[in-house]
């Protein structure tokens, strides 16, 4: 989890997604729904949410 939490950390200020926004929330739900899924690598995880974050803009 502490991995989980660096990775929603750094997505979240490479993006200027300011914590407890509805982003950050959405962010962090994608997050867990990888982690879920058996992502456990950094950078897979960084993969991810960076194409997750794509999708949303």
């Amino acid at each position: 989890m502490k991995l989980l939490k660096q990775v929603y950390d750094r997505i979240c200020h490479e993006n200027h997604v300011e914590e407890g926004s509805k982003d950050a929330e959405k962010i962090a739900q994608a997050a867990m729904s990888l982690f879920q899924a058996g992502v456990f690598d950094e950078a897979e995880l960084m993969a991810g949410l960076g194409e997750f974050i794509k999708r949303r803009s």
